[in-house]
């Protein structure tokens, strides 16, 4: 009995570790998002770009050259 308990507290652990730096790796990551005006920029041009690619990929969808034999 007291070696399955170990062996609960165990897993625990390795757990909350695992956790831990999936919180502390996001927080890594997302440090910089703390100026609502610095996201407000980004997100702009991540749109602008995105708008971009698809006007670029649906001219290239939409144009029908006529072949010549």
């Amino acid at each position: 009995m007291e070696n399955e308990t170990k062996n609960i507290f165990k897993n625990r652990t390795i757990w909350l570790r695992a956790d831990f730096h999936l919180h502390t790796k996001a927080d890594k990551e997302f440090s910089y998002l703390n100026n609502e005006n610095d996201l407000s920029v980004r997100l702009i041009a991540e749109i602008e770009a995105r708008r971009k690619q698809y006007e670029y990929y649906r001219g290239r969808l939409l144009d029908f050259k006529l072949l010549t034999h």
